[in-house]
């Protein structure tokens, strides 16, 4: 449910399929209290504004929806298919991880459960290098042409 909003808007918050949410939810039989929760736990889990003050539900959304953006296959399987449904190019993707996700690592709150945290951080490190890497290969003309001749949107 929390990236429903995708559906209704490319990269978009969460904001955008809060009616959709809240329909599907309803249909399912969640009352008003259960849906107003979920959609709680959405918003505090939601990567770009989330702070260190968070549910426990909040922080296992958080936690597991954190863990498929740092897992090694992670750029190399779905990136390809996160820049098509949105629309967007290579460089605006690694903008957006860096600017979202950098000040979580730096917080300290990149992954809310110590275990999860004492397992998966070094991933999470080499990704963000990775996408870091990315961004700073982009101002490099060659490897602009590159991209251009293979026609990846930059």
């Amino acid at each position: 449910m929390h990236d429903l909003n995708y559906v209704v808007r490319s990269n978009s918050s969460p904001d955008a399929g809060r009616q959709l949410r809240r329909k599907y939810l309803e249909n399912a039989g969640f009352g008003q209290p259960d849906v107003n929760r979920i959609e709680e736990i959405i918003n505090e889990a939601h990567t770009a504004t989330r702070s260190e003050s968070i549910s426990t539900e909040g922080a296992a959304l958080s936690d597991a929806d954190t863990l498929f953006k740092s897992l090694p296959m992670t750029p190399v399987v779905f990136s390809h298919l996160y820049l098509a449904e949105n629309g967007i190019g290579l460089r605006e993707l690694a903008e957006k991880i860096v600017k979202e996700q950098l000040p979580l690592m730096e917080e300290g709150i990149y992954f809310y459960d110590s275990a999860v945290r004492d397992q998966y951080f070094p991933w999470a490190e080499a990704n963000m290098s990775l996408w870091r890497e990315i961004i700073d290969s982009l101002n490099d003309p060659d490897i602009v042409d590159l991209l251009k001749e293979v026609n990846v949107r930059i």
